[in-house]
């Protein structure tokens, strides 16, 4: 008997600098050009946590024992990219709006961390640390890293509305789209051969797995932005 526990994170930070030049510009609306570079990163982490005791008496493992179960599996993105993008802004009365279309292209440093452990507690023993946990085991645990051609697409929306002389108020919407990300949970194999669980002394019997599964898949970012703006 026992629990689990599942954990995950993420965090996203992206910096972007652009030269912005103007290529129309007719009363209340103008277009204009934008060149510069990108930089994005995306982190994620996913653990997994059990606390497990045999409370089996007929069976092999003493009643009492504990076991301690612990998989992680995190990965790390970095994108580097020159920037294009295309923006149109309107006014009319006390409204504006503007919308800024931009395409980033570049290199996307993947990497993937795999770790894992069982800690084993007999009755009136001492804890005994594994490495290796349910889906993190010998086969699989490690760190791996690779770079790709990746694509970062983003749509921006903003309006705002001039309240007095002095005050503006706006809102905006942003989507942004990535393409190659890896994520923590696209690298687990779900496939688990028991010969080299923690506690099995006699060593990997038959299929590796679970293996190494370094994938990547593309996934959109969106939203909402205010915005109060004061002149003096």
């Amino acid at each position: 008997e026992g629990g689990i526990q599942i954990t995950t994170s993420s965090e996203l930070h992206s910096i972007a600098t652009s030269l912005r030049h103007n290529v129309s510009s007719h009363c209340c609306r103008r277009w204009d050009v934008l060149a510069g570079y990108r930089f994005v990163r995306f982190r994620e982490g996913l653990t997994m946590e059990e606390n497990l005791t045999s409370t089996d008496p007929s069976g092999v493992v003493a009643i009492g024992t504990t076991f301690d179960v612990w998989d992680s599996f995190s990965t790390g993105n970095e994108f580097h990219g020159l920037e294009l993008g295309l923006a149109y802004q309107a006014d009319r009365g006390c409204w504006s709006w503007d919308i800024l279309a931009k395409l980033a292209l570049g290199n996307m440093h993947q990497v993937v961390d795999v770790d894992g452990y069982t800690r084993i507690t007999a009755p009136a023993g001492a804890p005994a640390t594994n490495q290796g946990g349910l889906l993190a085991l010998g086969t699989n645990i490690g760190r791996d890293s690779r770079d790709k051609f990746a694509l970062i697409p983003e749509l921006n929306l903003n309006v705002q509305y001039r309240l007095t002389e002095r005050l503006d108020l706006s809102l905006g919407y942003s989507l942004v789209w990535m393409t190659n990300v890896a994520r923590s949970g696209n690298q687990i194999d779900f496939a688990v051969n028991p010969t080299q669980l923690p506690g099995n002394d006699g060593g990997l019997v038959g299929a590796p797995r679970p293996a190494p599964r370094f994938e990547d898949t593309s996934m959109w970012v969106q939203g909402l932005n205010f915005g109060v703006v004061y002149e003096f």
